[in-house]
């Protein structure tokens, strides 16, 4: 059988009709899982949106202590934290399980964070400095004046990983279905009327992308002592690398197989009469 006989544009009508319908129904479940993705992550952090605290978290862990608990640890750039008991008062304060409470804490009285942090802080990191103070934005970046502000930099950050039998669970899941899916829409690409070179690379770099992603679930974890050390900072950008790699290349396959689907077949040229 003519190889060119394998086109998607050669099917009947009907056919051209289910098989569009079959891609739509690829579109749709791919915008779902990406949808359901952003909405099952975003809030790991406690903060809105999704990021790549959230995903490092879901895939690896986290542990980081506050923001403001390193300053304290670290040489102050302005070093104006220079009371021994200022310092040793907001420490107990960031290492404490009441942080909320006893920000403006009375019985503190001068010692209370909100205090040390009005006395300390805020010349520079207000939203609107006096006297020219904080004059390179860091107010504006970092403002400290309100609890609302302070909050964001107050508490620790920790987030559990996924555990690894819910993780085996969604291997087991992913890992057998998508490579079909993977596997189904390029065929279907390469059965287009598009060129082949650059279709079949794109076939690739969306099979690469896939097995990269699933890879790093694991990689990023750091169970691997010899791994354990770079894996939270390089596995899971690949694991987002790899993620959006295949869903981009699928995405795409998709398209061009629709609008293959969509537009009319090419006039065949005229034959020359027999015996000319």
């Amino acid at each position: 059988m003519n190889p060119a006989d394998w086109k998607l544009r050669r099917l009947p009508f009907s056919l051209r009709l289910a098989v569009a319908a079959l891609v739509l129904c690829l579109a749709i479940g791919e915008a779902a899982s990406l949808y359901h993705l952003v909405k099952h992550h975003e809030k790991r952090d406690d903060a809105p949106g999704l990021s790549m605290t959230d995903l490092e978290g879901a895939y690896r862990g986290v542990d980081r202590p506050a923001p403001l608990r390193r300053v304290l640890d670290a040489p102050h750039g302005l070093a104006t934290l220079t009371d021994a008991k200022e310092r040793a008062a907001l420490a107990k304060w960031l290492d404490g399980k009441r942080v909320n409470d006893e920000y403006d804490s009375l019985d503190a009285g001068e010692l209370a964070p909100a205090e040390i942090l009005a006395r300390r802080c805020v010349a520079c990191h207000a939203r609107q400095p006096k006297d020219g103070a904080g004059a390179k934005g860091i107010g504006a970046t970092l403002p400290l004046e309100f609890w609302d502000d302070v909050a964001k930099v107050a508490f620790e950050k920790k987030v559990d990983p996924v555990p690894v039998a819910i993780l085996a669970l969604s291997t087991h899941v992913h890992a057998l279905t998508l490579p079909l899916v993977a596997f189904m829409v390029g065929a279907l690409a390469l059965a287009t009327r598009w060129p082949g070179r650059a279709l079949r690379w794109l076939v690739c770099l969306g099979c690469v992308g896939l097995f990269v992603d699933l890879a790093s679930w694991w990689l990023a974890r750091g169970d691997v002592p010899a791994l354990s050390a770079i894996s939270g900072a390089l596995f899971v950008p690949l694991l987002v690398a790899g993620g959006a790699l295949f869903s981009l290349s699928l995405a795409l396959q998709l398209s061009l197989v629709l609008l293959d689907l969509l537009l009319p077949l090419r006039a065949a040229p005229p034959r020359a009469p027999p015996g000319s």
